[in-house]
């Protein structure tokens, strides 16, 4: 068995906390696009998974100065 990580696509910072932090009692990521995938460890793969999420290239994710990798 392992963990199940959720990822979600948002337009911007503000919109992506609210795709967690909900005011209506649904659940998280409720309305987003959401990819679940298992032993992609954001802490490990982050780049692999906005890749895989953005469709941009991994070059294009490092330099992305929004981007914390």
């Amino acid at each position: 068995m392992g963990v199940l990580f959720g990822y979600y696509t948002a337009s911007d910072d503000h919109d992506a906390s609210r795709a967690i932090v909900r005011d209506d009692d649904k659940p998280s990521g409720t309305g987003y696009d959401e990819l679940v995938v298992k032993g992609i460890d954001p802490v490990v793969d982050l780049v692999p998974v906005e890749v895989l999420i953005t469709g941009r290239s991994a070059e294009e994710v490092k330099t992305d100065p929004g981007t914390d990798t």
